[in-house]
């Protein structure tokens, strides 16, 4: 007879490093592991039978070690405690791992009808052992890297997470000197093609062979 395939055979872990499954501790210490652990979970297509079987088994070492299922071992605890009790758990339905920052961020905003993002919840997020402030993290997402100096809105909604709406130091420094001749002459130096400081440039260039001077005259 043929024998039933065993759902663990189709298990994402399997062919990974068994202790990466069992971190020392459920601490801040070490969440990169537990991170990485859980990013395998999340792409794992029996990963809701996993649980369940660890679920099931009240009392015994699945309960209290390792992670299963997407959760670990005081994770799953909490799970069985509030089902034991019939109550919701406050923070939603379990989400598995999200596999990048905008993935974060998409769970903590929510796009508004008038072109905006605002935030639910907490102000801050966690994303591979890091503490961001949403801003922070919808800036990184949108632009593709970490901001300099302060993260402010740009679009004049107090509420905005919108990472098209976030400006940091260089973007401001940028705005305040785009549209310039010399604004002109930084995107060349970086190998940039801005209109708008092309235009500039072209006026520059024009009023110097007509008056000997780059500068616009006062009226």
């Amino acid at each position: 007879m043929t024998r039933p395939t065993d759902w663990r055979h189709q298990a994402a872990c399997r062919g990974e490093d068994p202790e990466l499954f069992f971190p020392k501790a459920d601490t801040a210490h070490w969440a990169p592991q537990i991170q990485q652990a859980k990013t395998i979970c999340a792409r794992c297509p029996v990963a809701d039978t996993c649980l369940t079987t660890a679920l099931a088994d009240e009392g015994g070492a699945h309960e209290r070690y390792g992670i299963r299922g997407g959760l670990t071992g005081p994770e799953r605890y909490s799970l069985r405690r509030r089902k034991k009790r019939g109550t919701r758990d406050p923070r939603g339905p379990y989400k598995p791992p999200a596999h990048t920052l905008a993935d974060v961020v998409a769970r903590r905003v929510t796009t508004t009808e008038d072109g905006h993002a605002h935030i639910s919840g907490a102000k801050h997020v966690y994303y591979r052992g890091r503490r961001y402030t949403v801003l922070q993290a919808a800036f990184i997402a949108a632009h593709g890297r970490d901001p300099v100096g302060s993260v402010r809105r740009a679009c004049g909604d107090g509420d905005c997470a919108l990472g098209a709406h976030l400006s940091d130091v260089v973007i401001r420094e940028a705005e305040d000197w785009c549209g310039t001749r010399s604004g002109y002459l930084r995107h060349r130096a970086r190998g940039e093609d801005c209109e708008r400081c092309r235009r500039a440039n072209t006026a520059a260039d024009n009023r110097l062979r007509r008056t000997g001077t780059t500068k616009e005259l006062a009226a």
